[in-house]
């Protein structure tokens, strides 16, 4: 399968990110760094023809105190895609920390994937220190 190579690409080319983990229905947990894992999944596992990639990483549990002016800046970054590239903030039901999510084609060349792992990757950090700054105001 297509994710199943660019991720043994990936580990090939830098030895400090590690496969953590493949799930039964071919979800990948890949640590890029001590303190970064990703989630790599297909949108639909269960079609033939998938026709889309997603990857994922948790961001920092969201702080009480200024959790509104919080959730602002996050809306706001995603209606105007400021500090998030093609990504999304997102919190899932029922979890306490937003992740971050990018959705893309299938059909990407090894090179476009290592540049939008890279920068996804950025986008993780930049979020995480925004909501740490914000939890350490409190």
């Amino acid at each position: 399968m297509w994710l199943d190579l660019l991720v043994a690409q990936l580990c090939d080319k830098f030895p400090s990110v590690e496969q953590k983990a493949k799930e039964l229905d071919g979800t990948y947990l890949v640590a890029i760094a001590p303190n970064h894992v990703i989630t790599l999944s297909l949108l639909d596992p269960t079609h033939q023809n998938h026709e889309g990639l997603m990857m994922s990483a948790p961001l920092p549990t969201l702080p009480q105190l200024d959790l509104e002016a919080v959730l602002m800046e996050l809306s706001e970054a995603n209606f105007l895609q400021q500090g998030t590239g093609d990504s999304l903030i997102s919190l899932p039901k029922g979890q306490e920390n937003p992740m971050l999510q990018l959705t893309f084609n299938t059909q990407i060349h090894y090179p476009a994937f290592e540049e939008l792992v890279e920068s996804f990757v950025n986008y993780v950090e930049y979020w995480q220190r925004k909501i740490i700054n914000y939890q350490n105001r409190g």
